[in-house]
C-alpha cells in the first residue's frame, strides 16, 4: 500500500516539473532591457513597434518593444509619458 502512495508523489511531481517547463518556455516577452536600453535602441533605428500599456496607477506602466526579428521586450517605466514623449523627440512613428 505505501509503494502506491510513493508513485502518487512521483507522479505529482512530474506534473509540476512540466507545468513549469511549459510556463517557462511559453513566455512570449521578457523583461530584458532597461529604459536606458530602449532609449539607446530607439536613437539607434533599431525600433520597430511598440505597444504601450499603462497600469491602473498611471503615468507607470510598461512598453512591449519589438526590435526585427528578436523575442519583443518588456520594459517597465515609472512614467510611461515621458517614454512617449521621448519616442515623439526622436521621430518614432509607430
Amino acid at each position: 500500500m505505501s509503494r502506491k502512495r510513493g508513485f502518487g508523489i512521483y507522479f505529482v511531481l512530474v506534473l509540476a516539473l512540466i507545468w513549469m517547463c511549459i510556463a517557462n518556455f511559453s513566455s512570449k516577452t521578457e523583461v530584458t532591457s532597461t529604459p536606458e536600453q530602449f532609449y539607446q535602441a530607439l536613437e539607434a533605428g533599431k525600433v520597430v513597434s511598440v505597444v504601450v500599456s499603462q497600469n491602473s496607477e498611471v503615468p507607470t506602466g510598461y512598453l512591449t518593444v519589438y526590435c526585427g526579428e528578436d523575442k519583443p521586450d518588456k520594459i517597465y517605466f515609472s512614467d510611461v509619458n515621458k517614454a512617449m514623449e521621448r519616442m515623439v523627440v526622436a521621430g518614432f512613428e509607430s
